[in-house]
């Protein structure tokens, strides 16, 4: 099984991480292990998302952006899918909202 890294967009684009959440829940995975940090400047989050495939990890870090890493093929199904979901099909689900870090202005 191949490991991939994918760059979403940019960890202060909601609109984005908006429609990541829209095509986890999609493919129905379910929010697992959380957390968030803050060291200096940079602000940390990391959810690990699973279904009946696998598990996928979703970090925002202020340096990187929004990332996906995973399974090659879990990932390339995500963003397949992330491709054609347009931001107001955005609804709720499974995964948690993305939470308030210092840096976001819309809590």
């Amino acid at each position: 099984m191949a490991f991939e890294q994918w760059l979403v967009g940019s960890e202060n684009d909601d609109a984005v991480f908006a429609r990541l959440v829209t095509s986890l829940r999609i493919h129905g995975y379910a929010l697992g292990p959380e957390w968030t940090a803050v060291a200096g400047s940079q602000d940390i989050s990391h959810w690990e998302v699973s279904n009946a495939f696998g598990t996928l990890v979703v970090e925002s870090d202020t340096y990187t952006g929004l990332m996906v890493s995973g399974s090659a093929g879990l990932i390339e199904q995500l963003r397949n899918e992330f491709e054609v979901t347009s931001p107001s099909s955005h609804s709720t689900g499974s995964v948690a909202p993305k939470p308030c870090t210092p840096n976001r202005q819309s809590c």
